[in-house]
């Protein structure tokens, strides 16, 4: 008896050391490539880093903040900021037409299934190669694009070569990835809605306007908090669309769009990293000033979001 009561709480011991090593492999690798590197760069934002080598990391003792300093008396960090508050506004205009393409897939339609997956697939493509086709189509001298618009007798228009036009033209490329994300997750969330309330709704004499306002949008509020939160996170992190449209733009205009119109937060912290000269301290400093502004949004729209997102 003894022999079998010490069998059992053996295999218990070893069953709950065998639990514990698998378990705790997700937490060491969180804990090496994620709070390990952030405990180094909040320490990097104060310290002057002359260059890669990091045995030449001093501490900043005479002004420990002189690296956020500068980065918030650059003029060309405000243009960042500019520029990447200019292209989120690619996310308000994607989440109504994916909302607006949702309502429609979701009348009883053939092949809305394939509708769906072909509105969907720029989401899931490579945005290389999202940006070397956008590339040839909004080329100034024979693009698709300048061709439709020549049809009305409208100039071509320098879309990648003219501050005027770049922003736009990558407004109009985010509208194009990004449309099928937010109209997948409204399909589903339009899917969950009792028919019964349009039902209702129907029979008290409601228009198909105030159906949607009084039933489809309050529903659909969750998912759109969702879209917004996750879409504006993306948005202040949009690095790789502006770095690839510029590089294989570079032989045209400088590295950073024409007059750095495609200069995002990002796209100047990475400038600062790996172009300038001792700038790793400072690429630090704007990746924390990057986080602290996401908290406060993703705070903001969390508080905010008591008044107009409907709970069930």
């Amino acid at each position: 008896m003894a022999k079998q009561r010490n069998f059992k709480l053996k295999a218990k011991t070893q069953e709950t050391i065998a639990g514990t090593l698998f378990a705790s492999i997700p937490v060491i690798g969180f804990l090496l490539f994620g709070i390990l590197p952030l405990l180094f760069s909040f320490f990097m934002s104060f310290s002057s880093i002359p260059s890669f080598a990091l045995t030449e990391i001093s501490f900043l003792t005479h002004n420990p903040f002189q690296n956020y300093i500068s980065v918030l008396s650059d003029p060309l960090f405000y243009k960042a900021v500019f520029n990447t508050l200019y292209a989120a506004s690619s996310l308000p205009i994607s989440m109504c037409l994916g909302l607006l393409l949702a309502i429609l897939l979701n009348q009883k339609l053939k092949m809305k299934r394939l509708y769906r997956t072909f509105i969907f697939i720029p989401y899931v493509c490579s945005i290389v190669a999202i940006v070397l086709m956008w590339r040839t189509m909004l080329n100034t001298n024979f693009g698709p694009i300048n061709d439709f618009l020549g049809l009305f007798r409208i100039e071509p228009i320098d879309w990648l070569t003219s501050s005027k036009w770049f922003m736009p033209a990558m407004i109009i490329m985010g509208v194009w990835c990004g449309t099928g994300f937010s109209m997948i997750l409204y399909s589903a969330a339009l899917g969950n809605i009792n028919p019964a309330y349009y039902e209702a709704a129907e029979i008290d004499g409601a228009n198909i306007f105030q159906r949607f306002f009084s039933i489809t949008l309050p529903l659909v509020s969750p998912t759109t908090f969702f879209i917004l939160i996750v879409g504006i996170i993306g948005s202040l992190q949009e690095f790789t669309r502006f770095q690839a449209i510029n590089a294989v733009n570079s032989s045209i205009i400088s590295a950073t769009g024409p007059d750095n119109s495609g200069l995002t937060i990002v796209f100047y912290l990475y400038n600062k990293a790996f172009a300038e000269t001792g700038g790793l301290g400072q690429a630090a400093s704007v990746s924390w000033i990057l986080a602290l502004v996401t908290i406060i949004l993703t705070i903001f729209n969390f508080k905010i979001s008591k008044k107009w997102v409907y709970e069930y």
